[in-house]
């Protein structure tokens, strides 16, 4: 049954982390929304008013479009039996009944009705159980909307002295949010107090790093375009941890042949440096050449004859390296440890690069267990990149979970 409120963080006295010598820098990259927090707080904002009649709580109609994300994420890792009387996930039954080709997606809305409508009729329990974990969910949000799995992350990360660059990656508005909250809730990076408009102290991240990706899906900071190396330059000469938050180009992923790969997030990495180890985290972790929705990462590299390369020849460069992770945003918002295990995961293959995990986590409220992460690669193997999103009996994850904590220890 899931429990009524969050796992609590164990205090650890021993660190949790042992870093292969030869790694010299950690760049952990993070979508926003679905990946660190639920929902887009403009989008519901957004959903709120243009619903609002007079007199209605502006608030109030805020979390009820939270709900029906939850529910939409809930709807997603379903899998079982569906109206049609099939067998198979609840988002592939729903892209069937509506025809959604590439470029095209399902509302928030459609999850939500088809969703809870189905659960009524056919089980009911499931759909009290759910509904009871949506609730305990937006109670929650009330403390803060990043997941307490981050927050936990950075703050063992801290405990443990390790010097990493977050960076915040999003299509939308809630990069400063994310900020805010890190202010108040980790101590991993540098603070400043600041005093508002009202007389108002605020705790403030110092040195925060802000850039865009422009419609050429070139790096801009302060307006100006950059080499990627340039940034790399800046942030190696901090001596404190360093946050970097880019706001993606979305408009050019969504219009450019159906959401393809090689208009997506830019990741930009030197190829000539393993001394660097990036695990880049994201809900919607579409790889080229295995979804049918095309990808959302754009690996790009100074490598020498990168440009003649494709993006899935990069990609499985990048694989070769560093981590990509599928990550389920269920299991992040119920396992405090959820993204430390992840980062353990990382340096475990880095460690023992014969050894080829999945990471694989579930949640009680999905009847079926789903992989998490893309892994990397089995460093021995060159050009073989791995996509595990397939799901996998219980007993295969108590077996790499075992695997994993026997490597780990």
């Amino acid at each position: 049954m899931l429990s009524t409120t969050l796992p609590e963080a164990k205090e650890t006295t021993a660190p949790l982390f042992n870093i292969p010598e030869y790694i010299k820098k950690i760049k952990l990259v993070f979508d926003v929304n679905g990946t660190l927090m639920s929902g887009d707080t403009e989008k519901a904002k957004f959903e709120a008013k243009k619903n609002a009649k007079e007199g209605d709580d502006i608030k109030k109609l805020q979390d009820e479009h939270m709900g029906r994300v939850l529910w939409k994420t809930l709807a997603e890792n379903y899998t079982g039996k569906c109206p049609d009387g099939s067998d198979k996930n609840f988002r592939d039954y729903l892209e069937e009944k509506y025809k959604i080709t590439a470029g095209k997606k399902l509302t928030t809305e459609q999850y939500f009705d088809e969703f809870t409508t189905f659960l009524k009729e056919y089980n009911l329990p499931l759909y009290e159980k759910n509904a009871a974990f949506v609730e305990r969910v937006l109670k929650q949000l009330e403390n803060g909307f990043v997941f307490e799995s981050l927050i936990c992350l950075l703050n063992e990360l801290k405990k443990a002295g390790i010097q990493v660059e977050i960076e915040l990656r999003t299509f939308g508005s809630d990069g400063e949010l994310i900020l805010d909250e890190l202010a108040e809730r980790t101590e991993l990076f540098p603070t400043v107090i600041e005093v508002d408009a009202n007389g108002k102290e605020k705790k403030k991240i110092n040195g925060v790093i802000r850039g865009k990706i422009d419609e050429n899906g070139l790096l801009n900071i302060n307006d100006k375009t950059i080499d990627p190396s340039q940034l790399d330059k800046e942030i190696s000469s901090h001596t404190s941890n360093v946050i970097v938050l880019i706001r993606d180009n979305y408009s050019r992923w969504r219009d450019y042949q159906g959401q393809y790969s090689d208009h997506g997030k830019p990741i930009f990495i030197d190829a000539t440096d393993p001394s660097v180890l990036i695990g880049v985290f994201d809900d919607n972790m579409q790889v080229v050449g295995v979804s049918k929705r095309g990808g959302i990462i754009s690996v790009k590299t100074n490598a020498l004859g990168a440009d003649n390369m494709s993006q899935q020849e990069l990609q499985d460069l990048f694989t070769s390296q560093h981590f990509l992770f599928n990550v389920n945003e269920l299991p992040a918002i119920q396992n405090s440890y959820y993204y430390v295990d992840l980062f353990k995961l990382m340096l475990t293959q880095k460690l023992y690069p014969n050894m080829l995990l999945d990471a694989l986590a579930t949640s009680e409220v999905a009847p079926t267990p789903k992989s998490v992460l893309i892994t990397s690669k089995n460093l021995n193997t060159p050009g073989v990149g791995i996509f595990a999103q397939t799901p996998v009996a219980s007993a295969e994850i108590e077996v790499a979970a075992k695997t994993l904590q026997s490597a780990i220890s």
